[in-house]
């Protein structure tokens, strides 16, 4: 494993991980938080030190089980496999748990999976073009 493409790729899925984060539950999703507002957090008390933190150790494990599998196949394939398959280990199924679990809107879970899916795609291919440099 090539210690320079690894944090290379460390510091590329950190900001687009980051990035489409931001997009999804700040705007894409934003309205929707509105309306269950009274069980969630108030923004006063949103603490973005943590939410950095866990986007750091995110692309960390991302990126070192990108780089243990990287495969000789076409790059954005590979990444877009990834991100997909990550999704189906993060994304869909906390967005089931939590559905289950907490008083949602089944439309709101669905937005979810389908956008944080999308956004995990993406930060796969991010990973892999970081990788085939």
């Amino acid at each position: 494993m090539s210690w320079r493409k690894f944090a290379l790729a460390l510091v590329v899925v950190f900001v687009v991980y980051s990035a489409m984060g931001f997009l999804v539950h700040e705007h894409l999703l934003k309205q929707d938080y509105q309306g269950i507002a009274s069980i969630l957090r108030p923004v006063e008390q949103f603490n973005i030190w943590l939410v950095m933190l866990s986007n750091l150790l995110f692309a960390l494990a991302f990126s070192f089980i990108y780089a243990k599998g990287i495969e000789q196949k076409p790059w954005l394939g590979q990444g877009v496999r990834f991100g997909f398959a990550v999704a189906m280990l993060t994304v869909v199924a906390e967005n089931l748990i939590d559905y289950t679990v907490h008083p949602i809107p089944q439309s709101l879970m669905w937005k979810s999976i389908i956008y944080e899916s999308l956004g995990m795609m993406i930060t796969g291919v991010a990973a892999a073009a970081t990788y085939r440099a």
